[in-house]
This record gives structure tokens, C-alpha cells and sequence, in this order.
């Protein structure tokens, strides 16, 4: 969703992309009590790995000053956890790596936006005020985020990483969507198989605008930058429940998780995956 086209003076032009964005906070809650309700043993081999990338999403996400405040702008986010995704994984596992998986779910962001188009075209003609004109809005907007999120690392944001958990944990792809086109399959290793149709874009975060469609700003009365984040990008923080690590004393979840440094996540996630995937 592009705000320029989409809002006017602050208010949605289209209730379609409103139904969208709260369809997307919907969809990301459902993700995360399916992760929340995976078994013990997966949520705490991967506890240090999903804490890592909460450290990152810190360092940007906030709450709501008022009503129609909010100070979240994406581009304060620091990846610096989500960089060193590799010394997060055991030296071998029976998985393909992280960048691997980036290149092959970058041709699935590709192919299936293809046939997102097309529907588009044939059933509404994706059409896009732009001003007095009416033009088609041409932009992939999930291989745009893929690319340009991280700019100094394209691929390395939180839309492949969730994808990547979801392989790791082997959880169908197409469970965590809700586009209605099927998508071309893309075959990540011989046992699984990115399907459906993996677009987990949907714009703009919901809770950066109003229940009416008015975006938030940094500044009370519309002033100071909007509100910029996106489901994808503060899955962690913000969809995740905190039941995902369970905290009684003598349970496998770290009770030291919150005051880890990226580091010793790092060390302590290579060693409880190594363990995990050995034993399956």
C-alpha cells in the first residue's frame, strides 16, 4: 500500500486497503499463537534465535503516545542480530543457510507477483489514483522491502527471516497467508517447499494508523514524521505472545533470555539448535 495514493489529508480514500491492513494485524497475531502453540522442545531450541531478533526490532518499535501519536519509524531499525544470522545456526544442520533460503525466496517473491498482477489486471485493472489521473500501480512490494529494508544487506529483514523460521521449524508455507492465488512452488531443499503464495506484505503496520484510516505521527495534531513500521518488520515485539517462553522455575526456557547480548544469544542458540536438529 502506498500512502500517498491510498490517503488523502490523512484519511484512507479506499476502505479496501483499511479491511487489508487490519486483515494483515489479524493474520500476524494468528502466526504468532501458531508459533506460541508449537511444542516445548521447538520453542525452547529456538528461543535464542526468535529473542535475537526481538533485539533488533527494539531498537525501533513504539508504543502510542496518545491516540493518534506514534513515534515507530523503520528506517531506526539496526539489524545487527539479524546480520549475524549465521552465527546463530549450527556449522551443520540438515537445513539449507540463511542466504540460501534468501535467494530462493526472493525467485517465490518474483513468480508469485506475477500472478498477483495478473488477477489484478483482469479483475479490477489494479488501477490507482495518482492526482487526476489513473494509472496501474506496477510495484512488487514485497521484492521492494526484500531489497531495500537492510539496504546494506538486501534480503535480511524479518519477511525472510519469518519465512526461514517457518522452514527450520518445518511449518507449510501456505499456513501464513491470506492471499487467495495459489503461487508457483518453489522447492527450498528435497523435504520442503515454499507454496501458497508467500507475500506477507501488506503496507503499513495497522496500529500506526486509526480505526478510521488516520495516520499517526510523531507529533500530536498530524505534526513530526508519520508512523512507519510494518507487520513483518516488529513481528517479535508486537505479535509474538509472551507465552512463546514460558518462565517457571525449572523449565528449559532461559530465565537470563531478556538480558542476553546479541552475542551470547548467538552462542547459546548455535549450541541448543545443534542439539535439536540432531535429535530429529
Amino acid at each position: 500500500m502506498n500512502d500517498a495514493l491510498t490517503f488523502s489529508n490523512g484519511y484512507s480514500s479506499n476502505p479496501n486497503q483499511i479491511l487489508g491492513m487490519y486483515l494483515a494485524d489479524y493474520n500476524f497475531h494468528r502466526v504468532g499463537n501458531i508459533l506460541a502453540d508449537l511444542p516445548d522442545k521447538t520453542r525452547t531450541a529456538f528461543q535464542y534465535l526468535i529473542r535475537g531478533l526481538t533485539v533488533d526490532e527494539n531498537s525501533f518499535v513504539k508504543s502510542d503516545g496518545a491516540d493518534q501519536t506514534n513515534k515507530t519509524q523503520v528506517d531506526n531499525k539496526s539489524y545487527r542480530c539479524l546480520n549475524a544470522i549465521a552465527s546463530f545456526l549450527p556449522d551443520s544442520m540438515p537445513k539449507i543457510k540463511f542466504d540460501d533460503f534468501a535467494a530462493k525466496f526472493r525467485t517465490k517473491l518474483r513468480v508469485d507477483y506475477v500472478v498477483r498482477k495478473a488477477l489484478v489486471e483482469v479483475d479490477n485493472r489494479g488501477l490507482s489514483k495518482r492526482g487526476a489521473r489513473v494509472d496501474f500501480e506496477p510495484v512488487n512490494s514485497a521484492s521492494d522491502l526484500f531489497l531495500t529494508r537492510n539496504r546494506p544487506k538486501p534480503g535480511y529483514w524479518e519477511g525472510t527471516a519469518l519465512f526461514y523460521l517457518f522452514y527450520l521449524m518445518d511449518l507449510p508455507s501456505q499456513d501464513f497467508n491470506t492471499a487467495i492465488a495459489r503461487g508457483t512452488n518453489v522447492p527450498i531443499d528435497n523435504d520442503y517447499v515454499l507454496s501458497g503464495s508467500t507475500s506477507i506484505v501488506y503496507g503499513n503496520a495497522a496500529r500506526c494508523f486509526t480505526l478510521d484510516g488516520k495516520a499517526k505521527h510523531s507529533l500530536p495534531r498530524g505534526q513530526g514524521s508519520a508512523c512507519d513500521s510494518g507487520g513483518a518488520d516488529e513481528f517479535f515485539t508486537q505479535y509474538l505472545p509472551a507465552r512463546f517462553y514460558p518462565n517457571p522455575a525449572g523449565s528449559a526456557f532461559d530465565q537470563e533470555l531478556r538480558r542476553m547480548t546479541c552475542d551470547e544469544l548467538a552462542r547459546r542458540s548455535k549450541a541448543a539448535l545443534a542439539s535439536y536438529f540432531a535429535g530429529r
